[in-house]
């Protein structure tokens, strides 16, 4: 295979805000093709991917290919996982774009910001903890737009195949395990809803929880009273788990590293940078807008959502019943989800929306 040696980590570390602005000036600007050999932009972009993708909690498919890309940073080698990962936040965060009639330019923001020419990459909670938070970012807009979106659909058909199996019994509307004897092995829970929040996600998958975490789930919520378990309030359950990730896709600073590897959390640290995307936006004027698109019934079950009224108060506020409410959660986390997408809110954006909805919800306004 033939190679492409560029510059050393050591090298690129030490590369300082001026030596980046003056690439961008010069090439990015007037948007001339970019030279990846001699980019030192491309080479910081490169440096700082190298914490996402090696990072085993962020297994997304388009960045998990360890494939060789016959890129080295100095003997380093990188990955094909690794140069998606800087095409992604190129296009997405960073070059210049325009849609309906709005206009980003990541790369020019973030120059806007650091002005201390002398300032070094690897710097703590500088331009180079500010291009990851691009990259990451980026990694996470890809991600929303991907088929994996469809969360719900995937993961209610993944669910009713796991109850068509030897370990439970299912008629549609309940199920049990076909064996109570197993709750014994299990640590045993008050509620379903206590059950099912004890078993954490698993984000790089397309059902948002691995198999086994779902079995566990089911299992767990089953032992509660060993009585015959209804799937919709297991599911709702579950709804409740995954609204909370559409606000807080995970993005772990946890990092493996071997002997002889660069830490690169070590090297940039947190950045603390608002995002250019989000900086300008009127969240309380977002979130009234989704607000104000809301029927009574739909108010009344997203107070449910957050745990603002009971299962009783919604049933007896709606007049329909438990099965029905939680199609409903179902259907409003979707248009949730949409309304962000729409709005082109990111992560911060989605971080912000959510708790003023809460507020919103709480002060009943409506």
């Amino acid at each position: 295979m033939l190679t492409q040696e560029l510059p050393p980590i050591k090298t690129i570390e030490e590369y300082s805000v001026g030596q980046l602005k003056e690439d961008f000036e010069n090439n990015y600007l007037n948007k001339k093709e970019i030279n990846p050999a001699t980019s030192p932009i491309y080479h910081a972009l490169l440096l700082v991917s190298l914490k996402l993708v090696k990072n085993k909690n962020y297994l997304y498919e388009n960045i998990s290919d360890e494939g060789d890309s016959g890129i080295r940073l100095g003997n380093l080698r990188v990955s094909n996982g690794c140069l998606t990962a800087v095409q992604i936040g190129l296009q997405r965060r960073l070059l210049e774009k325009t849609i309906d009639g709005k206009t980003t330019f990541g790369l020019a923001a973030i120059f806007d910001r650091y002005q201390e020419l002398e300032m070094k990459i690897s710097e703590p909670g500088g331009i180079g903890a500010a291009l990851l938070t691009e990259i990451r970012n980026a990694l996470i807009d890809e991600y929303r737009s991907t088929k994996h979106k469809n969360y719900f659909s995937v993961l209610k058909k993944k669910i009713i195949g796991l109850l068509d199996t030897e370990k439970f019994e299912f008629d549609g509307e309940v199920y049990t395990l076909k064996n109570p004897e197993l709750c014994d092995l299990e640590e045993h829970y008050e509620t379903v809803r206590r059950a099912v929040n004890s078993v954490e996600p698993w984000y790089g998958t397309d059902t948002v929880y691995k198999t086994e975490s779902l079995v566990k789930i089911l299992v767990l919520a089953f032992c509660v009273d060993r009585n015959p378990t209804s799937i919709d309030e297991v599911f709702g359950h579950v709804g409740k788990k995954i609204y909370r990730w559409i606000a807080n896709n995970p993005t772990s600073q946890n990092i493996m590293t071997s002997e002889g590897e660069v830490d690169v959390i070590e090297m940039f640290g947190e950045s603390e940078v608002v995002n250019f995307d989000v900086e300008s936006l009127d969240f309380e004027s977002i979130v009234f807008k989704f607000y104000d698109s809301l029927e009574q019934k739909e108010i009344n079950v997203l107070r449910f959502m957050f745990d603002l009224i009971s299962l009783e108060k919604v049933e007896f506020l709606t007049g329909v019943k438990k099965r029905s409410v939680y199609y409903a959660q179902e259907l409003l986390v979707e248009k949730i989800q949409k309304f962000i997408e729409t709005e082109g809110l990111d992560m911060e954006g989605a971080e912000q929306f959510i708790p003023t909805l809460k507020q919103f919800l709480n002060a009943k306004i409506k």
